[in-house]
């Protein structure tokens, strides 16, 4: 989990990472819990579409953070609530302030807040010096939130359970992933409320392994599925016109990312992914495109001295 993390002093006070953003190639919901959770397996990569946080030790108690979208300065940042986490079970004297930039679309699917706590939790780890180890710091990520763990095993992993369970995979296929966001928020837990046992019915679901061993982009985009998707919808009709008139474009396969308002397509060449970006931002202006590599691994950690 700390490869590539530059030697850590002592001495360093603040530290630096990207926060990468995830995609669900598939998503299944499998069934219900008792605890209310629904139990989901899922082929998920990471996007280089990333959120920039650093984090300094400061000598006063208490965690505060600076963000870019004022919105999300506050004390229910996951951010935060991953560096009190860390401080708890370290004793740590003192604080911490953050300073986050937001890339990754807030409420579209794609977990940058579940991204930034992952950041937040080696960060603080790191700066301490706590060396927390793997399972601890995995533990405090499933606290955290269901698919925060997931952020440890990029640049792909298979999840099960609620989504605390990860399995590190490797795909065959890398290349372009293209983003078309709506920038309409929209609620995770509304949009599994709103879900339906028949929404998984229609799909034959591909084995995880026909997945990872298929390398081109056109032979595996007709083997991609979210359950997720009558649900979004539902929620959010908006979306749903959205699909229509992306799919009345024809630009290509297209699915919607986990439980948000972003489509996706794979591509192999990035020329081509950005010349179907600029069509449908011409076509569709309700959709902000945005291209980015997948699958990445971006979590080294930079130390500074001060």
């Amino acid at each position: 989990m700390t490869a590539g993390v530059t030697e850590l002093t002592r001495t360093a006070t603040t530290a630096r990472t990207l926060a990468p953003a995830k995609l669900n190639l598939t998503l299944e919901i499998v069934g219900r819990r008792r605890d209310g959770f629904h139990d989901l397996r899922s082929l998920v990569i990471g996007v280089g579409l990333c959120d920039d946080l650093r984090m300094a030790i400061v000598p006063h108690d208490g965690i505060t953070i600076d963000c870019d979208q004022p919105a999300l300065a506050n004390r229910e940042n996951l951010a935060v609530r991953a560096a009190e986490a860390v401080a708890s079970r370290t004793s740590h004297r003192g604080g911490f302030h953050l300073r986050l930039a937001k890339r990754i679309p807030v409420a579209a699917g794609l977990g940058g807040g579940s991204s930034d706590a992952a950041a937040a939790l080696r960060l603080a780890d790191g700066l301490l010096g706590a060396d927390l180890g793997g399972g601890e710091l995995t533990r405090l990520a499933a606290q955290l939130g269901s698919d925060v763990p997931l952020f440890f095993h990029l640049p792909g992993a298979i999840m099960t359970g609620r989504g605390e369970r990860v399995e590190p995979v490797m795909p065959a296929w890398s290349g372009w992933v293209m983003l078309a966001v709506a920038d309409i928020p929209v609620s995770t837990r509304a949009v599994y409320e709103a879900r339906r046992p028949s929404d998984s019915r229609g799909h034959a679901c591909p084995s995880p392994d026909a997945i990872l061993r298929t390398a081109q982009a056109e032979e595996l985009s007709p083997l991609l599925f979210n359950d997720l998707e009558p649900a979004v919808f539902r929620v959010c009709p908006k979306i749903g016109e959205l699909s229509g008139t992306l799919h009345a474009l024809n630009p290509g396969p297209f699915r919607v990312c986990g439980a948000g308002s972003t489509f996706f397509r794979l591509f192999d060449d990035r020329d081509e992914a950005r010349r179907t970006a600029r069509i449908i931002e011409e076509r569709i202006p309700q959709l902000r495109c945005l291209v980015a590599a997948g699958p990445v691994n971006v979590g080294n950690i930079t130390f500074e001295e001060h």
